[in-house]
């Protein structure tokens, strides 16, 4: 039996927004501020608390919101 696929998830942001917002791959080390965006295993996520530390979730967090999944 074939594994189930999560549901694609279509986001329209506009380049500049990606090149200025991208922080890249999540760092524990790193405080986010308002409008980043970093990837996370397989998610892209909105920091939507600034001075964000915390790890983002699939659930969410009052601290990021997940915007969708990466291509694998």
């Amino acid at each position: 039996m074939p594994a189930p696929t999560a549901p694609q998830v279509v986001v329209q942001i506009t380049p500049h927004e990606m090149v200025v917002n991208f922080q890249g791959a999540w760092e524990e080390e790193t405080t986010y501020q308002l409008g980043h965006w970093v990837s996370y295993e397989e998610g892209l996520y909105k920091c939507v608390q600034a001075g964000a530390k915390k790890k983002p979730a699939l659930a969410g967090t009052e601290y990021w919101k997940f915007i969708g999944s990466l291509p694998s």
